[in-house]
């Protein structure tokens, strides 16, 4: 089973970008608090695809707290030196806001 769930915040504003064949894709980092005895936080790569991916660009903004649900994917890149690398993403197929808003300014 490859199922990951998160909840955290946005650490910047996600941006929208396209591939060559025309496909909508956005890449954004979360911050995702873990209780430890001295809390910690976990900062995994997000990516979405499609109307997904535009839809995040469209509402979410950093600091947007957000909870979503997607698998791993792991990648295999060769660096500017030639060097085998790895990189481990969650690509994210369903998310949601996880707070609400305020119209009148108070919290």
């Amino acid at each position: 089973m490859n199922d990951v769930k998160l909840l955290g915040r946005l650490t910047a504003d996600p941006e929208l970008c396209q591939t060559t064949n025309g496909k909508y894709f956005t890449s954004f980092f979360l911050a995702v608090p873990r209780q430890a005895k001295e809390p910690e936080t976990d900062f995994p790569k997000l990516m979405a695809w499609g109307k997904t991916a535009e839809n995040i660009c469209k509402y979410l903004h950093k600091d947007s707290r957000i909870a979503v649900s997607g698998k791993v994917r792991t990648k295999k890149y060769a660096d500017s030196e030639g060097k085998s690398r790895n990189t481990t993403e969650i690509h994210i197929s369903n998310w949601e806001f996880a707070e609400s808003r305020h119209t009148d300014g108070n919290k």
